[in-house]
């Protein structure tokens, strides 16, 4: 917003000069995009912060005098603690305290987790540990959904996406049943139309394609046995939906633009694995470099007549990322190197002439 405020303020003064508006124009341009725009708070990001120390005090003043308490006396400070911040929530809100509401209930939600592991602690309880982490997810979701509460559903995305990296450390294996809770999880953001919580979705999504690549050893292409390819065809898949699809996407979710950017870093990550991360010919490396060069020069093109800053900006890391990697992987074959930076180049400075 500071940007866009900034290129205004110049767009003004030109449009000025040139006589298309008059200073009251401007002036109430200038008020409108002031009462539109939303304010850093910092009153709030204090009061999450406060959340979280909160609960860690709680959790540290139980396990430092655990031994000396009864049972009972353990349980009672644990649920008490955690329904009076429940309470402090309800209350919070009534009085129109909106995000200090949001801290309580995320407190509240820490001290659930608290009480998970302290309860298999107490009573000796043995078991799958992710299955901790997902009583823990589902108790944020249900929190979310009962108290419209946005915090609480972008905290439920982060322990679905533990959970679910947490399996696949212990299993080796693609764990499939992360998109169910995703799916779950992706409606109640819906239900509420948060356009952050699509960031939280669409980045732990992300992470779980690109990890296909690595967990799924059973491919061959091109000399690789991984699946990196598949990665590659699903984040063009996402691309192509927020590209040709725009308008329908934008329609129900406003995210388009983010979606091309996510679904484009997936394929670019499958790319690199291919190049730098996986075992591949000389006649392979090139293929593909000349496939990711591409991919991030077309994202240029389309980021810039399109209007989306941000993908243009992934295109210029992408195309930097690139290059780095290459220049190393064949930093012991210099004449090689330079070959293919020349090649690159030229390609770059025709298409460019094209544009």
């Amino acid at each position: 917003m500071i940007g866009y405020k900034s290129r205004l303020e110049r767009d003004l003064t030109r449009w000025q000069k040139s006589g298309f508006i008059d200073a009251d124009a401007a002036d109430a341009i200038r008020a409108d995009v002031a009462k539109r725009t939303r304010q850093f708070a910092l009153a709030p990001i204090l009061a999450i912060l406060g959340a979280i120390l909160l609960c860690f005090a709680a959790m540290t003043f139980v396990a430092a005098n655990w031994q000396y308490m009864p049972k009972l006396l353990r349980l009672a400070i644990l649920f008490l603690a955690m329904w009076a911040a429940y309470g402090a929530a309800l209350e919070l809100n009534r009085r129109r305290l909106a995000f200090f509401s949001e801290a309580a209930i995320l407190l509240a939600i820490g001290l659930f987790g608290a009480n998970i592991m302290f309860i298999a602690q107490m009573y000796h309880l043995s078991g799958n540990p992710p299955d901790a982490v997902l009583l823990w997810a589902g108790g944020a979701l249900l929190a979310g959904i009962a108290l419209r509460s946005r915090p609480a559903l972008g905290l439920t995305v982060m322990l679905f996406a533990l959970w679910s990296w947490w399996q696949v450390t212990e299993t080796g294996e693609v764990h499939l049943p992360f998109l169910i809770a995703w799916l779950v999880t992706a409606a109640a953001i819906s239900w509420l139309k948060w356009r952050g919580g699509y960031h939280f979705l669409a980045i732990s999504l992300s992470a779980w394609i690109i990890g296909l690549g690595f967990l799924l050893d059973h491919w061959d292409l091109l000399g690789t046995r991984a699946a990196h390819p598949l990665v590659v065809a699903l984040g063009l898949a996402v691309a192509a939906i927020g590209i040709f699809a725009r308008d329908q996407v934008d329609r129900l979710t406003g995210f388009a633009k983010p979606i091309q950017i996510y679904g484009l870093s997936i394929a670019f990550a499958g790319f690199f694995a291919l190049q730098f991360l996986e075992k591949t010919d000389a006649g392979a490396l090139v293929l593909f470099a000349i496939l990711s060069l591409a991919l991030v020069i077309g994202a240029l093109f389309h980021g810039w007549e399109g209007g989306n800053r941000a993908l243009t900006g992934f295109a210029y890391l992408g195309f930097s990322v690139e290059l780095l990697g290459l220049y190393f992987k064949t930093l012991g074959t210099l004449l090689n190197t330079a070959f293919f930076f020349f090649t690159a180049g030229l390609i770059v400075i025709a298409l460019s002439w094209l544009a």
